[in-house]
């Protein structure tokens, strides 16, 4: 099967799962991909910015079977720029994250534009796999709520029929060699491998660590995730 992938936030554990799947799959991809920054602007020009791509890449002879989008990918506004055979394609989203519920910083307000973008995407696709089973939830219960506050036509009967072609999907995990040892005298090891940024909430971990070091337990613990200039 020939999969025609579009990651337009290629980082992270988008680019991860992306890079995994391909790795362990038999199917052929060929991946339209844009830089892991400037998520709001990739929501709203990627679908127009790969579309084009897409486009010319058709017309030069190029084939596929599946079309296969993350959650920071405009799907519908996608179908509306590219040739009516790329458009029959069966459609696949995937969610990393969601815009109703994802942190936003705390001098942020919330901009539900991104989160319609999302709901449009899941209305558009074919088939929608959520990474667990609690973001799944999560989301068509954020996004029943907004719906109930617009003043007509609430989609709420399109998101019911949307529930109907969802999946849960995790992402695989690397296996790793794993090593046996008496461990019942050692400190307990912890490890960090989030991003430290406000989203991953580092300071409810740091609160939890203070709170081993009140008790007096002992521990070693390791910073791995990634860091930003902030940080």
């Amino acid at each position: 099967m020939r999969v025609l992938a579009i990651n337009a936030y290629h980082g992270g554990s988008h680019r991860e799962f992306l890079e995994q799947w391909i790795s362990h799959s038999s199917h052929e991809f060929r991946v339209l991909s844009l830089p892991a920054r400037h998520w709001k602007w990739r929501m709203q020009h990627a679908a127009v910015t790969l579309a084009s791509d897409v486009e010319a890449r058709f017309h030069a002879g190029e084939r596929w079977d599946v079309l296969f989008v993350t959650d920071m990918f405009d799907l519908a506004t996608f179908l509306g720029f590219v040739p009516a055979e790329i458009a029959a394609l069966p459609r696949i989203v995937y969610f990393h994250e969601n815009q109703w519920t994802y942190p936003v910083a705390e001098n942020e307000t919330r901009d539900l534009t991104y989160g319609f973008i999302n709901l449009k995407t899941v209305i558009a696709a074919d088939e929608v796999w959520f990474n667990s089973d609690f973001h799944r939830r999560e989301f068509f219960q954020a996004s029943a709520e907004f719906l109930k506050r617009m003043p007509d036509y609430s989609l709420l009967d399109t998101l019911s029929q949307c529930a109907q072609k969802v999946s849960v999907v995790p992402p695989g995990i690397q296996k790793a060699e794993m090593v046996k040892r008496d461990c019942r005298r050692r400190p307990l090891q912890i490890l960090w491998v989030a991003r430290w940024e406000y989203d991953k909430n580092p300071r409810q971990f740091c609160e939890a660590i203070f709170e081993l070091e009140r008790q007096g337990i002992e521990f070693r613990l390791s910073v791995l995730g990634q860091t930003s200039p902030e940080v």
